[in-house]
């Protein structure tokens, strides 16, 4: 009977684990502890819906380049563009969206989602940017391995553009 009352809310959201799985059937009036629970979910082979580990670390294959805004001043929109990827969590999974970000003008040329954390939408959102507005002199990234992908950084080059990366911790712009 647990196993059918655990089965139903993970069919509507795969997002549950353990821990608010234990929530759901509290709140149907089922005293159950987490222990219980994951013994329960395992030979199921239910699990809460996480990001996989380091998907934000650079590909140790891809090129790295020096931060170039130390002291700089914004002279103008399209001087430097930033972008992030940023994760959001759904309703039945993950979304994540690039988002490419004028520093001067504080605007977003261009912005694409996807459901799936590879480099081929981060580049479409670029070149979008790029074909809609002037290049900027400079571009700043973190270093997110889809965005320092040859893919991506290869479309800046190719456009005369200035590439720089934060180290870790540090915000775009």
């Amino acid at each position: 009977m647990l196993c059918r009352l655990i089965d139903e809310p993970y069919t509507n959201g795969p997002l549950y684990g353990s821990r608010r799985m234990i929530v759901a059937l509290r709140q149907a009036g089922y005293e159950v502890n987490r222990q219980r629970v994951q013994r329960l979910m395992r030979p199921m082979g239910l699990a809460g819906l996480a990001p996989g580990p380091n998907t934000r670390r650079p590909h140790p294959e891809h090129k790295g380049y020096p931060y170039r805004l130390r002291g700089v001043a914004l002279e103008g929109p399209s001087h430097v563009w930033s972008t992030d990827i940023t994760e959001s969590r759904l309703a039945r999974g993950v979304a994540d969206r690039v988002a490419i970000l004028d520093g001067y003008r504080r605007q977003v040329p261009a912005w694409a989602l996807s459901n799936s954390l590879e480099a081929m939408f981060c580049v479409a959102c670029l070149e979008e940017a790029l074909r809609r507005y002037d290049k900027p002199s400079s571009f700043n990234t973190d270093q997110g391995s889809p965005i320092t992908s040859e893919a991506f950084t290869g479309v800046l080059e190719s456009a005369g553009v200035a590439i720089g990366m934060n180290g870790r911790g540090r915000q775009p712009l």
